[in-house]
């Protein structure tokens, strides 16, 4: 695995990580962000861990599969996000300790540029109840995070897991005396694209960190997502009063 990124005069970086995993509500929020702050691009992760395949642009230049980092100051804060279309896969045990080296080297990158704190951004599977319900916001976090920050915005995390980088760079990180996070949205393994659970996140991150930024194209994606589970809630009362109905009107017999 490499890293490499510009050399960059950083105040106590505040470190946010969102890359593909359930719902896709990490890589989605995270990269809103990054568009909508026009955050510039000041580093690449390149690992033997991505797909075995290079990128072709507009002017037939190849172009290797990467994460990137990204750099936006805001006043006297400085924040890094961690974006991309990769990371380890979980569908096979070969490939579990890649996710251990990317998350240790990760840490150790973040540690040299003196980060002040970590939040990784993912799902949390809660099945077929996110279609009947709107997404809840849930925490994570280390030994050097105080839980009292975030207990009366988010819920605590209990008795679960949490795969991939999104776990592991808690740990990674306290083994730095980093303190981090993971903030998680509730959404499905069904659904690919979860703007509604995103949007939640994004609005917690904006009145949280003082990072204003355009949610237009988020609410109009996540409206698609609770009128499409709205019409799903709407057809399955539908077959369930239909059944009662037939159920009804069953011809008994006494024998």
């Amino acid at each position: 695995m490499e890293i490499k990124c510009d050399k960059l005069k950083l105040n106590k970086p505040i470190v946010f990580i969102g890359l593909p995993g359930i719902g896709l509500v990490g890589k989605i929020a995270v990269d809103t962000i990054v568009k909508k702050t026009k955050a510039k691009k000041c580093g690449t992760i390149n690992g033997d861990f991505f797909p075995p395949m290079v990128f072709v642009n507009k002017d037939s230049k190849i172009q290797e599969s990467s994460d990137e980092i990204y750099h936006l100051k805001l006043g006297k804060q400085d924040f890094i996000f961690i974006s991309g279309d990769f990371q380890p896969s979980l569908d096979s045990v070969d490939s579990f300790p890649l996710h251990h080296i990317f998350a240790r080297e990760l840490a150790h990158f973040l540690k040299t540029i003196n980060s002040k704190e970590i939040y990784s951004i993912a799902g949390i599977n809660v099945g077929d109840a996110r279609i009947t319900k709107e997404p809840e916001l849930f925490f994570a976090s280390n030994k050097f995070v105080k839980i009292s920050e975030y207990k009366n915005k988010l819920k605590p995390t209990k008795n679960t897991t949490i795969s991939g980088i999104a776990g592991l760079i808690l740990s990674e990180a306290e083994k730095l005396n980093i303190p981090a996070t993971c903030i998680l949205g509730e959404t499905s393994s069904k659904i690919y694209g979860d703007f509604e659970s995103a949007k939640a996140i994004l609005i917690y991150m904006q009145n949280k960190f003082k990072i204003k930024f355009d949610m237009k194209e988020v609410e109009e994606e996540a409206k698609k997502i609770s009128n499409a589970f709205k019409q799903v809630v709407k057809e399955l009362k539908k077959a369930t009063e239909s059944q009662k109905v037939m159920d009804e009107h069953k011809p008994t017999y006494i024998r």
